[in-house]
């Protein structure tokens, strides 16, 4: 499990202040930011599509911070899980990405793509 998760994410601090997640969006290239604590632990996510409305109000940025607008993701997966457990994960949420922790830390984020290139490249191994 360890070499399908994307560890080049960005993070930012629950306590960070609105302007701190704009400049980080600003460099970023990705659609999700982890939100963790100063011990690493996961807060919740903060996705793109969510926030895009009120990138565009400089007024909100004063009002908002980062814990206003993150949210908790539908489920984490742990360095720990098999595999079965992880796309058991993927279907019960039905979505594209999942945080990973590790020891109650934040490591990264897989993408269900990940996996489906796993399962490919184990059934062409299976079928010669």
């Amino acid at each position: 499990t360890t070499d399908m998760v994307e560890r080049d994410v960005q993070t930012i601090n629950i306590d960070a202040p609105f302007t701190d997640l704009i400049a980080l969006i600003r460099v970023g290239k990705r659609n999700l930011i982890a939100v963790v604590n100063a011990e690493r632990h996961l807060e919740g996510v903060i996705n793109m599509d969510d926030i895009r409305p009120l990138m565009f109000n400089k007024e909100l940025y004063e009002s908002r911070n980062v814990q206003s607008v993150m949210t908790q993701p539908p489920a984490t997966i742990n360095m720990d899980d098999n595999m079965r457990n992880i796309i058991k994960k993927f279907d019960e949420t039905a979505t594209w990405t999942l945080p990973v922790i590790h020891d109650h830390r934040f490591v990264g984020f897989m993408p269900k793509s990940s996996l489906l290139n796993r399962y490919r490249q184990l059934l062409q191994e299976y079928s010669f």
